[in-house]
C-alpha cells in the first residue's frame, strides 16, 4: 500500500462524495485490502459493513472537512470520521460488538499505467484491520507506502527517458 498525494485525494474525494448516493453495488473485501469507494454503496468486511454517510464541517470558522462513516453488523452500529484541513493519511480506531478495529486513511495499492503514459496507484481508499495497530506498525506502514508511491511515480519518469 502507498499513501496518496493531495491532488489524487482531492480528485478521489470529489468523485466519492458526488457519486456516493448513486452507487448501489455492495463490495466485499478482506482486512488489509485497500477499499475503493467508487462503485460501492457499502463495503462488506469479515465482521461488519462500512458505508459513507456524508461529510460535515464541524467548526464554522475552521477550514476542516470531515468524511463520516457508519459501520454495522447484524446487531450494532458505530461511526467514525476522517477530518483534516489538507493533511492526508492518519488512522482511527472504533469498537463494534466488543471488538476493536483500525482504519488507515488515504492509502493506495498497486501501480498502473494510464493511456497518457503516466503511472499512478491502481487502487486507492482506506484499509481496515482487525484489532488496534501500534504507532510503530502505522509508522512502518507509512514508510512502506511512501516508498511504493515514489517507485510507482518513478516509472513515469523512467518511461519518459
Amino acid at each position: 500500500m502507498i499513501l496518496l498525494d493531495r491532488r489524487m485525494l482531492t480528485a478521489l474525494l470529489i468523485c466519492f462524495v458526488s457519486a456516493c448516493a448513486a452507487k448501489t453495488q455492495k463490495c466485499a473485501r478482506s482486512y488489509g485490502d485497500v477499499v475503493e469507494v467508487e462503485g460501492c454503496s457499502s463495503v462488506k468486511l469479515p465482521d461488519f459493513s462500512v458505508s459513507f454517510v456524508g461529510d460535515s464541517q464541524p467548526m464554522e470558522n475552521l477550514p476542516m472537512q470531515c468524511w463520516n462513516y457508519e459501520v454495522s453488523n447484524d446487531a450494532e452500529k458505530a461511526t467514525f470520521q476522517q477530518c483534516h484541513t489538507g493533511a492526508l493519511g492518519g488512522a482511527t480506531n472504533f469498537i463494534l460488538a466488543g471488538k476493536s478495529f483500525t482504519v488507515v486513511f488515504d492509502v493506495a495499492a498497486g501501480c498502473k499505467q494510464l493511456p497518457s503514459g503516466s503511472w499512478v496507484p491502481e487502487t486507492s481508499g482506506h484499509a481496515f484491520y482487525a484489532g488496534v495497530l501500534s504507532t510503530k506498525d502505522l509508522v512502518n506502514m507509512g514508510q512502506e507506502q511512501d516508498q511504493g508511491l515514489a517507485d510507482c511515480y518513478a516509472r513515469t519518469k523512467a518511461s519518459a527517458n
